[in-house]
């Protein structure tokens, strides 16, 4: 069912937000209570249903807002109240007042420390700019950021001075990042996900990645091999993963492991048999931690196709060595690193430190050289021609196996400042998986023949 009040103009800053905030507590008041008398009589008010009804409640509370105003010899007009309407349901099931900027296609990031200080980056070569106030004090920025995080991912989060750090996906599927009780005021970092729907195509037209890039890559993922996105942060490892995931075959099984929800594989409309994994910590309610770790060994008795981690920094990628290594091909991740070669010592200083496995360094680099098959880094160059910030496939490398003293790998693209993409290297035209690549539709021939290589 589509959501009611959603649309380019979710909230709007004339709304009298005093009147807003008495409205939701009214409206949350009446629909906690309404969840009370469902709960006596044996049922359970929740999804669908429970929207419906804070619609309506929504609706009503507008509607006497209205009639009180015109009792006082004031006259609401009636756009005024459609946006009353639909700021108050934003505050109740979206992101408040932070959907303004959310709603603009053109937000990349935004910034806040504490509520009157808001930084907004836009990807339209605006840049950096001061957003206005988002709340009338830290203290109502506070509460509605638990808000969200009370409703947003699959269990409800605290965030409190017992647990000062929050991750969570808005509904937009923008990630928030918020840090509280340890700084002087409360900062919550969003970076918008503003390609849900993104494709490898779209990546080679918006000049993330050549044609041929694009069309290693989707033979990769059509072959199985395990990949590796890395990169420093906000350099496009998660666009590029999902970009692949939505060359996987819809027939297959997926599973998303992830510490907040955010990949929404199921959300690119190309799969139906997706189970979105999250984690859960402990927070002394009765509710034991549910780990990355645990969750990737999961998916090995739930005969999932592809595990796929959102983003890899701790012990979890042992699991997911050894799933793969266990059968489980096609795996994918993300993972910070400076280098596509700095895979190998990345992953091996999550496993050696992971207390259960007690690996070795070089036992570590051996299992990587076994499970892991290729390794996409992502960088965030200048655009020479713009002068803006842009998204590139910088390398990519396969790797060759464990020649006794360390991983080897060959590289297959390599950045070139002159044409503005990662090209082909000569390794590719011998490169390991070269047959199964061309089993999958992609020519190496025809990246040789592009360079004109002596070989």
């Amino acid at each position: 069912m589509a959501e009611p009040f959603s649309g380019a103009d979710s909230v709007d800053r004339g709304v009298d937000h005093e009147v807003a905030r008495r409205l939701r507590r009214e409206v949350g008041g009446e629909l906690s209570e309404q969840r009370r008398r469902y709960q006596m009589s044996g049922n359970a008010l929740a999804g669908d249903d429970e929207r419906e009804l804070a619609r309506h409640l929504i609706g009503e509370a507008v509607r006497a807002y209205a009639a009180e105003r015109l009792a006082a010899g004031a006259v609401v007009p009636l756009g005024d109240l459609e946006a009353l309407e639909r700021t108050v349901w934003s505050a109740m099931y979206e992101a408040d007042r932070l959907q303004v900027l959310l709603n603009d296609p053109a937000v990349e990031t935004i910034n806040i420390n504490g509520f009157d200080r808001v930084f907004v980056t836009y990807a339209d070569g605006r840049g950096k700019q001061r957003a206005g106030d988002l709340a009338n004090s830290d203290e109502e920025l506070i509460e509605m950021i638990r808000r969200l995080a009370a409703w947003v991912g699959l269990s409800s989060r605290p965030w409190d001075v017992t647990n000062p750090f929050l991750r969570l996906r808005l509904p937009d599927g923008s990630r928030l990042s918020a840090v509280g009780w340890v700084c002087e005021r409360p900062t919550i970092s969003i970076r918008r996900n503003r390609f849900p729907r993104i494709t490898l195509a779209d990546l080679a037209a918006n000049g993330t990645c050549s044609t041929l890039v694009a069309e290693l890559l989707r033979a990769a993922v059509n072959a199985h091999l395990t990949i590796f996105f890395c990169g420093d942060q906000a350099a496009g490892k998660t666009t590029m993963l999902r970009a692949c995931a939505a060359e996987i075959d819809p027939a297959e099984r997926i599973f998303t492991i992830e510490e907040s929800l955010e990949l929404d594989i199921a959300a690119l409309g190309k799969h139906d048999d997706v189970v979105a994994l999250e984690a859960r910590k402990a927070y002394g309610d009765g509710a034991e931690s549910v780990t990355l770790t645990d969750l990737v060994r999961e998916t090995l008795t739930q005969a999932a196709d592809r595990t796929i981690v959102g983003e890899c920094k701790g012990p979890e990628v042992v699991a997911l060595i050894n799933a793969t290594l266990g059968g489980s091909t096609g795996s994918m991740a993300t993972i910070h690193t400076k280098t596509a070669k700095g895979v190998f010592n990345r992953i091996a200083s999550l496993a050696v430190q992971s207390r259960e496995a007690d690996l070795t360094s070089d036992v570590a680099h051996m299992l990587i050289a076994e499970a892991v098959e290729l390794s996409v880094f992502l960088k965030v160059l200048r655009d020479p021609a713009t002068g803006q910030p842009r998204r590139v496939v910088e390398e990519i490398i396969e790797v060759d196996g464990w020649n006794g003293s360390e991983v080897a790998s060959s590289t297959l693209f390599k950045y070139d400042p002159a044409t503005g993409f990662a090209e082909p290297q000569p390794a590719l035209k011998h490169c390991r998986h070269a047959e199964t690549l061309a089993a999958n539709g992609f020519d190496v021939d025809r990246g040789h023949r592009q360079t004109g290589w002596q070989v």
